[in-house]
């Protein structure tokens, strides 16, 4: 060790560096704590993001593993996002959507790093009507100007890029009918009416949940937009079944000349009769669905039952209800010439003659359950003043009179009496091989549950004698008004149920 060579100088120089590292190592590990926690893994919750509107926000929870696979809580995370043009981040790990796109999101402690993936996207959520509203113009014609609406998300931003698809009603048409929005979310249209006169509706079809609708008047000849009434019927109708139907409905549409609000019906299947299908659509002014089916078992005489389902948060009135046909009377019905009538008469069950009368406080006295025989009487006075007009001046009872002791529940309660009204449309029974005049009566019952009416549209009419009324046997049909047990729905113009009209019994 003592001499000085070239080899000896090397041999000293290695042999001091190898003792300084070993040296230097002894003492590194004496610093080093075997038991200290190493943050080692970090796992982003959730590890795909999906931002559905601009200025949506989600904050993400970190999970961090040590090194021997345990979890660390209350670490600083060191958050950063790739592109801040899509989405940003918090210090504390809460995302923020910028605009559409993709990006990744890194986690980091120390040498520890986990990452995610982010997407804005944003989702459709409304309609915005910025041109075009409330239009009219003669029906199978162009509305005068264009529609112009935009699209926007859940936080109100518009989307660009969403696909619209317009369905109008009626066999209108629009121009385009399947479109994108633009840049700034909006589309521009045409929309010409279908043929038929009456509030007409253009569903906006952009993939949500709930289709957006625009509404506008068809005018006929008159320039008047008229009452309307839609059958959707749920048993197919041979065609002079289905031409009764129009013929009832045109019959309605000539009395009730003023119009109704529309309402926006969205409901469930089953919620109109337990083979009802889900309804999505603006309902002007009343919808009926029509079933042909066997009614309590067929063979009983009961050619046919209705009630109304919804009512309109506006003067109460149904927007839509069921009717029912016994369908193994319906050759007899055409035959004896009387479909159309009794098709009259269920459509004003529907629309609240009988069905409506107790939720209107004009029914007095009932008959029902265990008051068979008392004077059961209508309080309208409007009807009270048409029941005057025919005949029933001198009548000793309490007008209107009410069926209080022929037929059953459905019957009772709910129609004229037949010992004083014969053989009228609204008694509950319909008369082979004699008229069954709609009366005045009938029709001013309906204004005074709010409908505008005009009498003049009534068949001649006058009350026969009390023998004529009541003589003998009848040749007929039983038809039954079957009123809701349940709760009737009232709906807002949104569709929103904002309440319900109890049964009478119930209150």
């Amino acid at each position: 060790m003592g001499g000085v060579t070239a080899d000896g100088a090397r041999s000293w120089v290695t042999r001091s560096t190898v003792l300084g590292a070993l040296a230097l190592s002894f003492h590194a590990c004496d610093l080093v704590d075997p038991t200290a926690v190493i943050p080692t893994t970090i796992v982003v919750q959730p590890g795909a993001v999906l931002l559905d509107a601009i200025g949506a926000e989600l904050r993400l929870m970190p999970l961090v593993r040590d090194q021997a696979g345990g979890t660390i809580n209350g670490i600083e995370i060191e958050w950063s996002v790739e592109d801040e043009s899509v989405a940003t981040i918090s210090p504390t790990g809460t995302l923020r959507a910028i605009s559409n796109g993709t990006t990744k999101v890194r986690a980091r402690v120390d040498g520890a790093v986990g990452m995610g993936s982010v997407e804005v996207r944003q989702n459709p959520s409304a309609v915005d009507l910025l041109e075009g509203g409330d239009q009219r113009a003669r029906a199978g014609t162009s509305l005068p100007g264009s529609i112009r609406m935009r699209v926007l998300d859940r936080l109100g931003t518009p989307v660009a890029g969403a696909g619209v698809r317009l369905r109008p009603s009626h066999g209108g048409s629009a121009h385009p009918d399947d479109t994108v929005t633009d840049g700034a979310g909006e589309v521009t249209v045409s929309w010409t009416l279908g043929p038929e006169p009456g509030t007409q509706h253009l569903a906006v079809d952009t993939g949500i949940r709930h289709t957006s609708f625009l509404l506008a008047a068809a005018e006929n000849e008159d320039g008047r937009v008229p009452f309307r009434i839609d059958f959707r019927f749920l048993t197919e109708p041979a065609p002079p079944v289905r031409e009764a139907f129009q013929a009832a409905a045109r019959r309605w549409e000539s009395i009730l000349i003023g119009k109704l609000s529309p309402v926006l019906l969205q409901v469930p299947a089953g919620r109109c009769g337990a083979n009802a299908p889900a309804l999505d659509e603006v309902v002007d002014d009343l919808l009926i669905l029509v079933t042909l089916e066997s009614i309590a078992g067929g063979g009983e005489g009961i050619a046919a039952a209705s009630n109304p389902c919804f009512l309109r948060q506006d003067g109460l009135h149904p927007l839509a209800g069921q009717l029912r046909l016994e369908v193994s009377d319906l050759d007899a019905l055409l035959q004896a010439g009387i479909l159309e009538p009794l098709i009259v008469h269920e459509i004003s069950h529907v629309l609240g003659v009988g069905s409506l009368w107790g939720h209107f406080e004009f029914l007095n006295l009932p008959s029902l359950p265990d008051a068979l025989g008392a004077d059961t009487h209508f309080s309208g006075p409007r009807a009270i003043a048409a029941f005057g007009r025919v005949g029933g001046a001198g009548y000793a009872g309490l007008p209107v009179p009410v069926e209080n002791s022929e037929g059953g529940e459905g019957t009772q309660d709910r129609h004229w009496r037949k010992s004083v009204f014969g053989t009228e449309l609204l008694t509950g029974f319909l008369h082979v091989g004699e008229a069954n005049p709609l009366s005045e009566v009938t029709i001013e019952s309906l204004a005074d549950l709010g409908y505008v009416v005009d009498r003049s549209r009534a068949d001649p009419f006058a009350l026969p004698s009390r023998h004529a009324a009541t003589r003998g046997q009848w040749d007929g049909f039983e038809i039954v008004d079957r009123s809701r047990r349940s709760p009737l729905p009232v709906l807002d113009a949104d569709g929103a149920v904002v309440g319900a009209l109890l049964p009478r019994s119930w209150r």
